[in-house]
């Protein structure tokens, strides 16, 4: 499990682990090494089995504003390494094979909004805001933005935030099912540590299957009834089934 000191990890309750983009002066700005730090701890994540769910936030009031755009200036190799890093890292996030929340707090805005779109679920504080702005100054969203929110969104709506490059609130996110909730910024890491903890209680192969059927919706059929045997035939689907009929009966 290696961070950096600009993204810090942590349990946010038993099989709840937490990563946190830490760099406050700069609204949490992602810098290549945070990118690469955010893709190692969600492989580490991927492959320890004591973690059930994740979160993903910010500090200071920020999700992230978005990647270090210094990078990106210099051009050539610099900003493509950079390109790839942010891809690695939310490849990591979306194929985890575990819920990954992500607790928006203020702007989500550039890469950090396609981190936040990356991750399975999110859950915002009423003054969160995002965006993908890169239209703007003459870019295109380069870490899965467009795609993701074409799938979360629709073709519509996703092509009005990209191409216009406005900025959408909490209770917009919501209505246009961006976000699941959106809660009072104080309240956001208790609500996201309580979603993290009801998540990980479940069965895992259960979980990973419902996650796989999601992101890849043309392997239902076959597949489908092969992971559906796996979950029955796992202890905690017995026991499920065992006090459900009981309690039938009863």
């Amino acid at each position: 499990m290696t961070g950096t000191n600009e993204v810090r990890a942590d349990w946010a309750a038993d099989g709840v682990f937490r990563i946190t983009l830490e760099r406050p002066a700069k609204r949490n700005a992602i810098t290549p090494d945070m990118a690469a730090a955010l893709g190692r701890l969600a492989d580490w994540a991927a492959s320890a089995a004591v973690v059930r769910a994740v979160i993903v936030t910010g500090t200071g009031g920020a999700f992230s504003a978005g990647a270090d755009l210094g990078t990106f200036a210099q051009g050539g190799e610099s900003a493509r390494a950079f390109v790839r890093a942010g891809n690695r890292a939310v490849a990591a996030l979306a194929n985890l094979g575990k819920p990954v929340i992500a607790a928006v707090d203020g702007p989500a805005l550039g890469g950090g909004c396609e981190i936040a779109l990356a991750c399975s679920l999110r859950i915002a504080s009423h003054r969160a805001v995002f965006g993908l702005p890169e239209v703007t100054l003459g870019l295109i969203p380069a870490w899965g933005g467009v795609v993701n929110l074409v799938r979360l969104c629709g073709p519509s709506r996703a092509l009005a935030a990209c191409l216009t490059g406005q900025p959408i609130g909490a209770d917009a996110a919501r209505d246009i099912g961006l976000v699941q909730s959106v809660t009072p910024a104080g309240e956001l890491a208790e609500a996201a540590t309580a979603l993290g903890v009801r998540l990980a209680a479940w069965s895992p192969v259960a979980v990973a299957a419902i996650l796989e059927l999601a992101a890849r919706p043309g392997s239902a059929g076959e597949r489908e009834l092969e992971l559906f045997e796996a979950a029955l035939a796992r202890p905690e689907a017995s026991a499920a089934l065992g006090r459900f009929l009981t309690r039938r009966a009863a």
